[in-house]
């Protein structure tokens, strides 16, 4: 008779004991788990360990997780062939991202698991897909890991504002759900658009818009006119935006499709919006300028506040009154960007006219009346003060102001500021007593509220409203006396933040 294990006695975690385990059917030292474990990975929040024959996914902070499961039973790794699992990551939800390898034809399926680690579905774009499919290269970010092993970790993207990541990858456009990484591939006449043939022109941003089409921009690095597409859900071309077919960084139609893209695409440092205005004391459109304008509002409707182009206190704004949650029902606050920019409300129109006609003339007279089915809805916001914020007495309805009706549709010369604000057309609306006044379709330029990234080191800028009007914020990163803080200063005013 002899003892095993290394020694007469041992430790439970000794590795000699736990090998004993799976001939004893048993976990003898209640660590959760049959045999010595092998880790396989421990990148990202939990760890993928083989123990017993099966796969665990244990978090690495609580040293617990679930064992893989397929149709309820643990899956037992020496009856899946060549394939085993390389990754696992625990995700939004409580549940997982597995992903498999096939040995033999280096194929990969993904796997969506419960909290409890039994399968639910694959992911990626097939069951089975090659390393570099790009369903794939778009979940080693969720894995932390390069799966493919082509030495990058995910699909760098063009850009990735608003809700769709712009990709070119192997020579193609994809047009990504910057949540799910699942989207088109960007086709023209049905085939895929391959980058290489189409000359100076490249893809610079593409966002998905109401109906689940996208619209997508293209920028001449050699001329530096841009071309804005249309598409279908499925990527295809269907027609393009803007005034033409191509269009100079300058013109209003572009600038208007910048709250669409979430940036500003011809790079004069603004991005355009597109009100409507009306010229409530007679004395023609007043568009303040960005360097005369003190207002600050929800104009890409992001949720924060940009330093924006405005108008004078004698004119007003059109403007719907929504719920605070966007849904219909006034709450008497103007606060939201669709509340004033209709394009919003119908992707691929170039104006809020247009998108007015479109969307609210539900009588189809080419104007806004109280024969329109949300006439009572809309308002008439005359900003006093001019800070961008609505206040007590400067919101009114149509019919409290006196206007019968609105038209929509444009005419005459386009008029363009310095900072690129624009009026790209004016119409008239008709008071009570039959005069008339001009009511106008205007682009305001507007700064998004974080600058971008200095040229001699890691700093932002901020934009901060003071009552003298805007000023540039300063936050520069740096090291002082071992401490990392940092340096917020305006004007005389310096403040550090450690």
């Amino acid at each position: 008779m002899a003892t095993l294990a290394a020694a007469p006695e041992v430790l439970g975690n000794d590795a000699s004991l736990q090998a004993l385990e799976p001939t004893l059917h048993q976990d003898l030292n209640g660590d959760g788990t049959i045999g010595v474990p092998a880790t396989i990975e421990a990148l990202g929040s939990t760890s993928l360990v083989l123990s017993a024959g099966n796969y665990h996914l244990i978090g690495n902070s609580t040293g617990t997780g679930p064992v893989l499961k397929y149709q309820g039973s643990p899956v037992i790794a020496a009856n899946w062939g060549s394939w085993s699992v390389i990754a696992a990551e625990q995700v939004s939800g409580g549940g997982y991202d597995v992903v498999w390898k096939g040995s033999a034809n280096a194929h990969y399926s993904v796997w969506s698991t419960d909290s409890d680690g039994n399968f639910l579905t694959t992911l990626a774009a097939a069951p089975e897909v090659l390393g570099n499919d790009l369903s794939l290269k778009a979940l080693e970010s969720t894995l932390h890991q390069d799966l493919n092993a082509d030495g990058t970790i995910g699909v760098p993207s063009i850009e990735a504002n608003g809700s769709t990541s712009t990709v070119l990858y192997g020579g193609y456009y994809y047009l990504l759900n910057a949540s799910t990484g699942a989207g088109p591939v960007l086709k023209y006449q049905g085939s895929q658009v391959i980058a290489a043939n189409y000359g100076a022109y490249s893809v610079i941003a593409a966002e998905q818009v109401a109906g689940g089409g996208y619209d997508v921009a293209w920028k001449n690095s050699s001329t530096g006119k841009f071309s804005i597409w249309n598409t279908d859900s499925n990527g295809n071309f269907v027609t393009t935006l803007a005034a033409a077919p191509e269009v100079l960084g300058t013109d209003p139609s572009l600038k208007s499709l910048e709250t669409v893209f979430h940036q500003d695409l011809n790079g004069d440092g603004v991005i355009g919006a597109s009100p409507v205005v009306l010229d409530l004391d007679g004395n023609g459109i007043d568009l303040l300028p960005l360097s005369s304008s003190s207002a600050s509002f929800d104009m890409d409707g992001l949720g924060g506040r940009e330093h924006t182009a405005w108008i004078s206190g004698g004119d007003g704004l059109l403007a719907i009154d929504l719920g605070d949650d966007g849904s219909a029902g006034p709450d008497g606050v103007i606060d939201q960007s669709k509340e004033i920019v209709f394009t919003a409300w119908a992707p691929g129109t170039t104006s809020d006219m247009a998108a007015l006609v479109q969307v609210f003339d539900t009588n189809h007279n080419s104007q806004l009346d109280a024969a329109d089915s949300r006439w009572s809805e809309f308002r008439i916001w005359q900003d006093a003060n001019g800070d961008g914020i609505s206040q007590a007495g400067e919101v009114k309805t149509l019919d409290a102001i006196g206007i019968a009706s609105i038209g929509l549709q444009p005419s005459g010369p386009s008029q363009t500021l310095t900072d690129g604000s624009a009026i790209s057309g004016l119409a008239n609306f008709v008071w009570r007593d039959g005069a008339t006044g001009a009511a106008a379709d205007v682009s305001f330029a507007y700064q998004p509220s974080m600058g971008g990234t200095a040229a001699n080191g890691p700093s932002i800028y901020l934009a901060e409203a003071t009552a003298d009007g805007w000023h540039q914020v300063d936050v520069e990163h740096s090291i002082a006396q071992g401490l990392d803080h940092l340096l917020v200063s305006a004007a005389s005013h310096h403040w550090h933040i450690a």
